[in-house]
């Protein structure tokens, strides 16, 4: 079950999952080189971010655990890569913001969210984190093969058609809890 832009704080663990009607089904996944793409599992290396809160509310910035680099959105070129743990970027700072959801009203759905990153700058100031059609448009197209996308920035008026994200959050141990479940399932402790 998905989590919403309130929920979010400081040091949560959680997966960015694609939610969008006329996109593939897919996870974000940081990789060691310093790109982003599109997973479909949640359970591979780099598909899971640590959450890290600045000073601005709604405003988070998402560290790629195994990888130590951060989420970071590039406004000149419409682009979306790991940055350098250090880096102190304004492109690895992002508004996340609650998309009205009319099956939480109904009790059974989750929250989707959008996030919009900080950077500034031509192309794609303020864009939106997006699945990208490799021939240059958003996933207007409707192409649902993998080989066919990337991750990228939409334009900042494109908040509605950009692609809708679940925030996942994963169980964490609590301090001095274990978070061995003894048979190889999921941890046993969580917040």
């Amino acid at each position: 079950m998905g989590i919403g832009a309130g929920d979010l704080r400081e040091g949560l663990s959680v997966v960015l999952h694609s939610v969008q009607r006329g996109v593939p089904d897919f996870f974000l996944q940081g990789r060691s080189d310093g790109s982003v793409f599109p997973a479909e599992t949640m359970t591979g290396p780099g598909t899971q971010w640590m959450v890290h809160a600045t000073p601005n509310p709604g405003v988070f910035r998402f560290e790629c655990e195994g990888v130590a680099r951060f989420l970071e959105g590039s406004a000149s070129g419409c682009k979306v890569q790991l940055a350098p743990a250090g880096s102190s970027s304004v492109g690895t700072n992002w508004n996340v913001q609650d998309f009205p959801n009319p099956d939480q009203e109904a009790g059974g759905g989750f929250s989707h969210v959008s996030l919009q990153c900080q950077s500034q700058g031509d192309g794609c100031k303020s864009g939106f984190l997006s699945l990208i059609d490799k021939e240059g448009g958003t996933f207007g197209k409707h192409r649902l093969t993998f080989d066919m996308w990337s991750v990228g920035l939409a334009p900042e008026d494109s908040r509605h058609t950009a692609v809708h994200w679940e925030i996942i959050l994963l169980p964490v141990a609590t301090e001095g809890g274990s978070t061995d479940t003894g048979t190889g399932g999921t941890p046993t402790k969580s917040v």
